[in-house]
C-alpha cells in the first residue's frame, strides 16, 4: 500500500473538511495516510502492530507534531490520549478488523471529551 499514494490522497480529499488541527489516527500503520496530515498541529497515530509503529516513528522522527504509539483502540490506555487535546479522529479501513467495534468507537469518543 505504500505505493498507493493517490489512493490515500483521494481518501484525504474526502476527509480533510472534517478534520481539525489535532488528529488521532486509529490504525496508522506505516503512515501512508499520516503523510497527508503533516500540516496539522498534532497527529497521534496508534496501531496494534509493533513493527508498523516502529516504522511510523522512524518515518516521522523529523516531525515534532507526529506521535506514534503501539496501542490497541480497545485498550483503556487510549483514554490517556486526552492529554493531546485532540479534536478529531480518522479511522480508515480499521473497524472491520476490531473485535468490538462499538467499544472501539466509544473509546475514540471518550479520547476527545
Amino acid at each position: 500500500m505504500t505505493r498507493a499514494r493517490r489512493y490515500f490522497e483521494w481518501q484525504y480529499r474526502w476527509a480533510k473538511r472534517e478534520l481539525g488541527r489535532r488528529v488521532l489516527e486509529v490504525g496508522c500503520g506505516l503512515g501512508n495516510f499520516t503523510r497527508c496530515l503533516l500540516d496539522r498541529d498534532c497527529v497521534v497515530g496508534i496501531d496494534v502492530e509493533p513493527t508498523c509503529v516502529s516504522i511510523h516513528k522512524e518515518t516521522f522522527a523529523g516531525n515534532p507534531n507526529v506521535h506514534s504509539f503501539h496501542l490497541d483502540v480497545l485498550d483503556d490506555r487510549v483514554l490517556g490520549l486526552k492529554s493531546y487535546d485532540l479534536d478529531s479522529i480518522v479511522c480508515l479501513n480499521v473497524l472491520e478488523h476490531v473485535s468490538d467495534d462499538r467499544k472501539a468507537l466509544q473509546r475514540m469518543l471518550i479520547s476527545l471529551l
